[in-house]
């Protein structure tokens, strides 16, 4: 964790080191510019929360130095069947064959605490990248030459990182954007859906493609991810308390 330089400026301030801070973060360090990012949490959470990435995703983190990592880090996304209600298959989405067009396998499977991980240790091999976590941002002030982005840590203490730009890549609940005044569109699509991310001893027991079953009465589906991890996905129905579904004893 760095300790911020008293009148010191960077080229770029960046709030937010989920994948998409850390990959810009990256980015900008590898073109030497001189970046700082506050990150509100210490620890990266430790669960899959997204499970697949494409070609494009690929490209950009071979461009940052992970493409090594990545080639060992995922698995190809061997295609989907959809099941109707009788579990007939009414659907099938098979992979694209090679040759590849951006020489990436086009849709693979990862884990991404451990793409969050390598991210975080590439942006520590540049000296000009200075990473704050545990650190909130509490407010912000421009002036003509620069953006004034106030921290506080988690003791209490405050302090200031100056920058020519600052960018929000804090997510849903963007404390960028609320210092802003951006609105936001909510859609309104909010579903329960229950994860279950397993580690299986025999990973040749289980499907080597991805199943969406899409019954009325419970729809759900099966991710086979990189290695021995494995996904099932399962709607809540209206109705259902999710704190009681994520008690084992429920199922």
């Amino acid at each position: 964790m760095s300790a911020p330089v008293a009148n010191s400026i960077h080229d770029v301030a960046i709030v937010g080191l989920g994948p998409v801070g850390a990959i810009f973060a990256n980015l900008l360090a590898q073109a030497g510019l001189r970046v700082a990012v506050v990150e509100r949490v210490a620890d990266i959470y430790d669960k899959p929360r997204a499970i697949t990435l494409d070609h494009e995703a690929l490209r950009v983190l071979q461009a940052i130095g992970l493409g090594d990592f990545m080639e060992q880090a995922i698995a190809p996304h061997n295609g989907s069947h959809y099941l109707g209600v009788d579990g007939e298959i009414i659907k099938i989405f098979d992979p694209m064959p090679p040759p590849f067009p951006l020489g990436w396998i086009p849709n693979v499977t990862f884990v991404q605490p451990d793409l969050e991980q390598a991210l975080r240790d590439k942006l520590a091999d540049y000296p000009h990248a200075d990473v704050f976590l545990a650190a909130d941002g509490v407010a912000l002030r421009q002036d003509g030459d620069a953006v004034t982005l106030t921290a506080q840590r988690e003791s209490g203490e405050e302090f200031s990182i100056h920058a020519h730009y600052l960018v929000g890549c804090d997510g849903a609940n963007s404390f960028v954007r609320k210092q802003l005044g951006i609105g936001l569109d909510d859609l309104a699509f909010d579903e329960w859906w229950m994860v279950v991310d397993t580690l299986t001893s025999d990973p040749a027991r289980r499907p080597a493609k991805s199943f969406q079953y899409c019954w009325p009465s419970r729809p759900g589906t099966f991710v086979p991810g990189p290695r021995n991890l494995r996904r099932w996905e399962i709607k809540l129905l209206p109705g259902e308390d999710p704190e009681a579904a994520a008690r084992p004893t429920m199922w």
